[in-house]
């Protein structure tokens, strides 16, 4: 998680450096962000190890769906 702090504060500290940041998505979203982190962080504690695995699991298999379906999509606009 810490690569992923410094990874993304780098690259967002260099995206408006650059002017590319929508201030009005970043006071939205920024908020937002850290209240679902602490919400999920609370929850965290109470749920089962092995059901808090299966929850990743099955959000992952989601996205990973939905990732292959966009790549499908984006195949078949190109061919």
């Amino acid at each position: 998680m810490a690569i992923g702090a410094v990874t993304g504060l780098s690259a967002g500290v260099a995206t408006f450096l650059e002017g590319q940041v929508d201030l009005t998505a970043f006071a939205v979203v920024t908020p937002l962000t850290l209240l679902g982190a602490n919400l999920g962080a609370r929850r965290t504690g109470d749920l089962d190890p092995d059901s808090l695995r299966r929850w990743i699991a099955w959000i992952l298999l989601l996205s990973a769906a939905l990732m292959l379906g966009e790549l499908g999509l984006e195949l078949r606009r190109t061919a």
